[in-house]
């Protein structure tokens, strides 16, 4: 009679196991093979030895780039070249004097989220962003 009683309580214990196993661990472990083969579909992208129509391996996917932004800098470029009259005139400026106006324009947005600035009536954030953008394409080389 013990030795069922035993026997009885040594299946129950492994029964209880495997559903905590079922319960907490093959969820977690079947969710984390899930995403892996979603981001493996994600990041696949056909290499130069595939019969595909385009080869896209190693390039950047500017369709990531929340495109506001572009919007708001071309804003902000427009004014610029309608102000002098020469869409190049970023490039006779030094990076210092980039960097003043971009943290003039965090200051004003700081101060004033909802404000624009007063000359170009265009958002503080458009300027910021404006601003980055030229001091990256300077710091690579890009400006003239």
């Amino acid at each position: 009679m013990i030795n069922d009683f035993l026997l009885a309580i040594f299946i129950v214990g492994i029964l209880t196991f495997l559903g905590l196993v079922l319960i907490f661990i093959v969820p977690d472990l079947l969710y984390d093979y899930l995403q892996k083969r979603k981001l493996k579909k994600i990041n696949k992208t056909p290499d130069k030895k595939s019969n595909t129509a385009k080869a896209d391996t190693g390039k950047l996917k500017i369709s990531l780039v929340p495109t506001e932004i572009i919007k708001e800098i071309a804003k902000v470029r427009e004014y610029g070249v309608e102000k002098y009259h020469d869409p190049d005139n970023w490039q006779k400026v030094e990076e210092e004097r980039f960097i003043d106006a971009m943290l003039r324009h965090i200051l004003a947005e700081m101060e004033d989220p909802a404000g624009v600035d007063k000359e170009s009536g265009l958002p503080h954030l458009s300027h910021v962003a404006c601003n980055v953008a030229f001091i990256l394409e300077m710091r690579k080389g890009g400006a003239k």
